[in-house]
């Protein structure tokens, strides 16, 4: 049986706009919902403890969340709300997925290897992610583009040749891009405005002010 990440929440009976002050002591409003929930179940998380689980999970591993004393269920972080400026999270929703069917789930995709030293190319970047679907249990952290393989212009990696492992299934295009060789493009120079023999270069927002014609902008 694999192990999963445990938390611990609580029920939750503070609703609406009352839960600005649950986020001031810490608390995290959340909601649970999925084939494995009657409805949805609103829950509170430790906002200290859920930010260290959910760095060690990210979206693809499932936590086992702990709500009340006596209920335990494997859940993923489906979607975890932030605001806009202060970055803070704002709520997060879990989702509780049947474990014997497959679901499927965005999966970053790392490059690894390295090209040879020979290899005169520029390497365009495709996608960052691709859906799979698998059981929950086996839904990977991450799959690897090896680019060492790549050694001429036009050589590419599809999302189709990425290794998947057993279980694990493709949901999308075959063909989407993930590494490609380009050739390498040469940045133009813009050239040099000239200026000619007696012609002072022009000033701006000097002489506007100057004249009385610019804005000022203190009052």
């Amino acid at each position: 049986m694999v192990e999963h990440r445990k938390l611990t929440a609580e029920p939750r009976q503070v609703l609406g706009k009352k839960v600005k002050q649950l986020r001031r002591d810490g608390i995290l409003p959340a909601v649970v919902y999925g084939p494995m929930v009657e409805g949805a179940d609103s829950v509170q998380v430790d906002g200290r403890e859920f930010g260290f689980a959910f760095r060690d999970v990210g979206y693809t591993s499932l936590i086992d969340l702990s709500v009340g004393s006596d209920k335990s269920i494997p859940v993923f972080v489906r979607e975890v709300q932030v605001h806009p400026v202060r970055r803070d999270i704002l709520h997060i929703d879990f989702y509780a997925p049947n474990m014997r069917l497959p679901v499927e789930a965005n999966v970053p995709v790392s490059i690894v290897g390295e090209l040879d030293d020979e290899v005169e190319a520029e390497l365009t970047l495709g996608l960052f992610e691709v859906t799979v679907s698998a059981l929950p249990d086996s839904i990977p952290d991450e799959l690897h583009a090896d680019i060492s393989g790549l050694k001429e212009i036009g050589d590419q990696i599809t999302a189709s040749e990425l290794p998947f492992p057993e279980g694990v299934e493709l949901v999308g295009h075959e063909e989407d891009l993930i590494v490609k060789l380009d050739m390498i493009r040469e940045e133009e120079e813009e050239p040099e405005e000239e200026v000619a023999e007696g012609e002072e270069p022009e000033v701006v927002g000097e002489d506007e002010d100057a004249d009385g014609d610019g804005d000022s902008e203190e009052e």
